[in-house]
């Protein structure tokens, strides 16, 4: 009786409900057409095209228009570099982290005067430290394992041609498809110290004994003043990759 009287709404109220709802539909079909009730699609981001000046100031330009900041190591943006400035992109480049020898790199010349099965290498700073420290061994012969092309070239143009690389660029494919143990056994495994212990578990359950050596990590860079300053600047449209 009186109970359900007040609580329901009268007329008045019904009434505004309902155009409400009307008027709110009709926007949503005004404004997605016929995509309502469907899966949404999605297009490839374009990069866009700037036509620079030969006698544009790059000062001022890094101020006139936003900029795409790389951020990896040193060396490692050339070729993302190369392929947005072909396309008229204003680059800055910044990088975040650094890769920093520890205690295990400077043992590493004693270290490769033992007989090893392999010497593994996961990525281009573990190569290089590994090229660093078979150089200063004298170069005595090894066979190596590297994660991905990048890291085999390393070990390449220093010399060393006794060369696996498995067929993806990951550390479980490695420990996966090196040939199996000989008599030998023995693995060295040069790696970052934040690296987790997935390869050498594989190795180690397929019959090696491996040794692993703590040769590097990786730090945030460090950076200069200017640098901080230009971290702060907001006309980036975009962050290149740490990793």
């Amino acid at each position: 009786g009186m109970a359900d009287s007040a609580w329901w709404p009268g007329s008045t109220a019904i009434t505004a409900g309902l155009i409400l709802i009307l008027a709110i539909s009709r926007v949503a079909h005004s404004t997605h057409g016929t995509n309502i009730g469907k899966a949404p699609s999605f297009r490839r981001a374009r990069v866009p095209r700037f036509r620079v000046s030969a006698a544009a100031d790059s000062t001022n330009m890094l101020h006139d228009r936003p900029s795409v900041l790389l951020t990896r190591e040193k060396g490692k943006n050339d070729k993302l570099r190369k392929r947005l400035e072909a396309r008229g992109v204003q680059i800055v480049e910044l990088p975040c982290i650094q890769a920093v020898e520890l205690d295990g790199a400077r043992d590493l010349p004693k270290t490769l005067g033992t007989p090893w099965e392999w010497v593994v290498v996961t990525s281009p700073e573990g190569a290089k430290i590994l090229v660093k420290s078979w150089e200063a061994a004298n170069k005595p012969p090894i066979r190596a394992a590297a994660v991905g092309a990048a890291t085999g070239k390393v070990l390449q143009a220093a010399g060393i041609t006794d060369i696996f690389v498995p067929s993806k660029a990951h550390g479980v494919d490695l420990a996966k498809e090196i040939p199996e143990p000989s008599e030998n056994k023995k693995i060295l495994y040069a790696v970052s110290q934040l690296a987790n212990k997935d390869v050498e578990t594989l190795l180690s359950d397929r019959g090696y004994l491996v040794e692993r050596v703590d040769a590097y990590t990786t730090l945030p860079a460090d950076w200069t003043d200017e640098d901080s300053k230009v971290s702060e600047r907001d006309r980036f449209i975009a962050w290149g990759q740490c990793f």
